[in-house]
């Protein structure tokens, strides 16, 4: 007679919280941005990126951010031209979508100064 061998359970073993959410929060001038991320998972370094609607645009890297972290960035400073007048600015996080998020839709803001 055959060895009988008995049932085994097999379970999903995926990690069923939320993904990493990088957000632009917060900037309280035209060269300042807060990153947070709102998910529940690490978020990789990515990039950030500022763009001054006529004139320029500057990247900066983002460390990777653990859940509920933020960093501030400091962009560098919007041109003379683009101050001497109400300047808009945006602001794209995971430029690059090297992130694997729950949101994608919080991932750019816009702003004037």
């Amino acid at each position: 007679m055959p060895p009988t061998i008995a049932a085994v359970l097999v379970e999903d073993t995926d990690d069923p919280s939320a993904p990493a959410d990088l957000a632009a929060v917060v900037s309280s001038n035209c060269f300042n941005l807060r990153v947070q991320n709102l998910g529940s998972q690490t978020a990789p370094a990515s990039t950030a990126r500022a763009t001054y609607v006529g004139f320029v645009s500057h990247s900066l890297a983002t460390p990777s951010l653990a859940p509920g972290a933020f960093v501030d960035l400091v962009f560098p400073q919007p041109p003379f031209a683009c101050t001497d007048q109400t300047c808009f600015v945006e602001y794209d996080v995971d430029l690059f979508n090297v992130v694997v998020e729950a949101d994608e839709s919080n991932n750019t803001r816009a702003d004037s100064c």
